[in-house]
């Protein structure tokens, strides 16, 4: 039969009780291995990958806002020059600008204007793929080669953004002579938006 006594002696022994120490330690480590320190270690390392990535979102969006600031910074320091843009590319065909530009280069250039024929503006037409339209404005003038080139000179370095898009001369007589008048045919387009 089992003797109860006998069995709580040999429990008792010191040997026993360190085994059963070591065990319940192994047993109570190995729950707070598992249990308790491996989700703590895995969360310290997925939150070290995630201040990683914070840090790179960080840097660029640092990065996205210097560039924001160059951007603002050029903007304020062009921002006086925005009325010379307007009048070099205005919203508007603004035709009687465009018409009193050309009289007052021909009046300074010393070059007489003829017959001046403005072509048709289509303001309905809102889409227009270059991204801008023009007007096209007809003329002839009477002067020497000299005070047309200025006038043509003093016409293309006006604000306002214009080009010649045909150019025709004819002499009014046989003689040559290098005052002598010519005639000229003159296609300007002004542009706008």
């Amino acid at each position: 039969m089992i003797n109860i006594e006998e069995i709580k002696k040999q429990l008792s022994t010191k040997r026993v009780t360190d085994y059963t120490y070591s065990i319940i330690f192994f047993i109570t480590f190995s729950f707070f291995a598992f249990i308790v320190i491996k989700p703590n270690i895995t969360m310290v390392f997925s939150l070290q990958k995630e201040l990683q990535d914070l840090r790179q979102i960080d840097d660029s969006y640092s990065n996205v806002i210097n560039k924001i600031l160059n951007i603002q910074t050029s903007v304020e320091a062009t921002r006086d020059t925005v009325g010379v843009l307007d009048e070099a590319l205005p919203a508007r065909p603004n035709v009687n600008q465009l018409v009193d530009d050309i009289k007052k280069t021909s009046s300074d250039s010393g070059v007489t204007i003829g017959k001046l024929t403005i072509s048709e503006i289509n303001l309905k037409n809102k889409v227009n793929p270059v991204g801008y339209k023009k007007v096209r404005i007809d003329f002839s003038t009477k002067a020497g080669f000299e005070d047309t080139y200025k006038f043509i000179q003093s016409l293309i370095n006006q604000r306002r953004l214009k080009g010649i898009d045909n150019v025709s001369f004819t002499k009014d007589n046989k003689n040559s002579s290098d005052s002598a008048t010519i005639n000229v045919k003159l296609s300007v387009e002004g542009y706008y938006l």
